[in-house]
């Protein structure tokens, strides 16, 4: 599922001696190698939820994020729906990680993330990773949509600040053309 590496030789599948009419298998993991892409998955989502890379994860970069994951959900994302998720995202945080909505640093999150997977698919290993590659998943097409955001309200300011002389003496096209227009 997805284009995630598996864990090198530990999970390279070993040749069968079923008999070719036998129906193809997918290979089966290992428990090590699982459970080493499930902490690498958490890493990933941790850094992720980590928009502004100071190694701790706010209350605003996860309402952020998870604002964005829910909308693309939706095709009409209103701005209750908004609300909703920022609020229900505000008491997960107060319940789950801290009371006071401090952030929360990268290693409280996975810890808090690995308990949450147990306690979620106790018995299955290939279940939680699974659970962990979909969350992945979501949580880079949310960051992905916060960042297209935050590109579309930055350029109409960098455009307003330039005057149009500076606008097309600066432009790529005529750097590209390499005439030089009067000014």
């Amino acid at each position: 599922m997805g284009n995630l590496p598996l864990c090198g030789d530990m999970c390279t599948p070993k040749p069968s001696k079923t008999p070719r009419s036998a129906p193809p298998r997918a290979p089966s993991r290992s428990p090590g190698c699982t459970d080493q892409v499930i902490a690498e998955l958490i890493g990933t989502l941790a850094k992720l939820y980590d928009v502004n890379g100071d190694g701790y994860i706010s209350i605003k970069e996860m309402c952020d994020i998870n604002e964005k994951k829910a909308s693309l959900h939706k095709e009409r994302f209103t701005k209750e729906d908004a609300e909703q998720v920022r609020q229900d995202t505000v008491d997960a945080f107060k319940e789950e990680l801290d009371a006071d909505l401090r952030p929360v640093t990268l290693a409280m999150y996975k810890d808090y993330m690995q308990q949450w997977l147990q306690a979620t698919e106790p018995r299955d290993l290939n279940a939680r990773l699974y659970l962990m590659e979909g969350i992945v998943i979501e949580a880079q097409l949310g960051r992905k949509e916060l960042e297209r955001l935050e590109r579309e309200q930055t350029l109409p300011r960098i455009l307003d600040s330039l005057t149009a002389q500076e606008f097309v003496y600066n432009s790529p096209c005529r750097k590209f053309s390499g005439q030089k227009f009067a000014m």
